[in-house]
């Protein structure tokens, strides 16, 4: 889905304004336009992959689509990125406002893959309930297909920004450090600058963990690709631990069989091992 052409001029989104000015993108960058959700429905049907309950919840879901910048050379300075795997010449930056009766999670999960699938550029992405805001990236690569023509999901984040499960003190320390001007690793194309901005929701994540968990300071930026990578792992092996504690936990506490207890609490006692030294990956 290309930008589009006609500008229309309303007021920001509420709720939006202090996250997009904490990015301290150029104002030759703005565009706040409106998207058609017809156009966006249009794109939708020409995915591959795209179902019925995609549109549906496409239709059902999203009140207000609008394009709020677009990150180029020649309005940022910085240089496009090419190489066998990508192709980041241009960043957008979108608001997505959905109807207040469909605020699961789930639904702003698939909402944000959908958009991140349909737009073919990088996409630093807002999506609003009236009790909610999502922050979402979505690292892409070239299609293997070449005919195929479009960018794959490589990898994607999502972090709330306002809800239940926010931290006030951990958003205040993100917006601090989201500047472009601003980001740890050096920002010299595209590419470098976007997976800043992923880093920075890497990091974001961990030091949920840590707080989670009782061992939160700060939230600190990562300084290295391995480092950040060293946090992913760390992540997704945390998330597994957590959903196996859960099963065990449930075992341990309907089970009469002594034998069985002492082996189940002795793996909760090994998993709990682990998770510690994965928090130490975390604090490093």
């Amino acid at each position: 889905m290309s930008e589009p052409s006609t500008p229309v001029d309303t007021p920001a989104l509420p709720g939006i304004e202090s996250v997009y000015a904490a990015l301290e993108l150029p104002a030759e960058a703005a565009l706040n336009q409106r998207v058609p959700k017809k156009l966006f429905l249009e794109q939708l049907a020409a995915q591959s992959g795209t179902t019925a309950a995609d549109k549906k919840l496409v239709r059902e879901d999203l009140e207000e689509f609008r394009w709020l910048a677009s990150l180029k050379p020649v309005s940022t300075g910085l240089a496009a990125y090419a190489d066998d795997i990508r192709e980041y010449t241009e960043i957008a930056v979108l608001a997505i406002v959905t109807r207040a009766e469909n605020q699961f999670a789930s639904r702003i999960e698939r909402l944000a893959q959908l958009i991140h699938r349909a737009v073919p550029y990088p996409v630093l992405l807002f999506i609003e309930t009236p009790n909610s805001l999502t922050f979402s990236l979505a690292h892409k690569r070239k299609p293997l297909n070449v005919e195929a023509g479009k960018p794959v999901l490589e990898e994607m984040r999502s972090v709330c920004l306002r809800g239940e499960s926010a931290s006030s003190r951990l958003v205040a320390d993100l917006l601090r450090q989201l500047g472009l001007t601003g980001l740890t690793l050096p920002v010299r194309d595209m590419f470098h600058a976007y997976g800043g901005w992923m880093n920075l929701l890497v990091a974001f994540d961990s030091a949920l963990w840590l707080q989670r968990l009782g061992s939160y300071t700060e939230l600190r930026p990562l300084d290295s690709p391995d480092q950040a990578d060293r946090h992913r792992a760390a992540q997704a092996e945390l998330d597994g631990l957590a959903r196996e504690e859960a099963t065990l936990r449930s075992r341990v506490a309907v089970e009469r069989q002594l034998a069985r207890r002492v082996e189940w609490n002795l793996a909760l006692k090994h998993l709990l091992a682990r998770r510690t030294e994965l928090l130490s990956v975390l604090l490093a």
